[in-house]
């Protein structure tokens, strides 16, 4: 889900990835795939699974996870999205979150400081529509000033990809986009 978001924003930022490189067209476009895909299969790859069906639409999700999304984020980078996965795994959870949980709702976070309505709009009803976390409190995790503190933190006293976004990144911004995504609950986005 996050591939693409992370790798357009690499690409339009000019920033090396993880391995060293830039961010090809090429690499885009597969990223690219992966979000095309997930929004085409997911629902119907979720609902055939639940009914223990192997169908096209599960080989297709399954494709994408391991084989467009690994080279998808190889060649076009991470971004905010998983700086905030890996700054949320260090908050206090009063439950245990698979990696694409967290990065499900980190990504509305990154949507959310691109400003980027439309794509936010997609995402997140994907992921009401799937059972993804759309709050930290789905992610057991509580927001106030330590948690807070915890991811300014790790966001931005680390070495981290938060910056690889075409724009000035800053803790006002993340925590402004993180409380934009948390009043979508009350806005009945869900």
């Amino acid at each position: 889900l996050s591939t693409y978001i992370e790798a357009r924003a690499c690409y339009e930022a000019k920033k090396t990835t993880d391995a060293g490189g830039t961010v090809t067209y090429s690499a885009l476009m597969i990223a690219k795939a992966c979000y095309e895909s997930v929004m085409e299969y997911a629902l119907s790859a979720v609902d055939d699974t639940k009914d223990g069906i192997v169908s096209d639409a599960v080989e297709n999700i399954i494709e994408t996870n391991i084989l467009l999304s690994g080279i998808g984020f190889e060649s076009g980078g991470l971004s905010i999205a998983h700086t905030l996965h890996n700054a949320l795994t260090k908050v206090k959870s009063n439950k245990q979150n698979m990696h694409g949980e967290v990065v499900a709702y980190a990504t509305l976070v990154q949507l959310a400081c691109e400003d980027n309505k439309q794509m936010f709009e997609e995402v997140y009803q994907l992921c009401t529509q799937i059972g993804l976390p759309t709050t930290l409190q789905a992610l057991g995790i509580e927001i106030n000033k330590e948690t807070m503190k915890l991811v300014e933190d790790e966001c931005f006293e680390k070495l981290t990809n938060i910056h690889t976004v075409p724009y000035e990144m800053d803790m006002d911004k993340l925590e402004n986009a993180i409380r934009f995504v948390e009043s979508c609950k009350e806005a009945n986005h869900e």
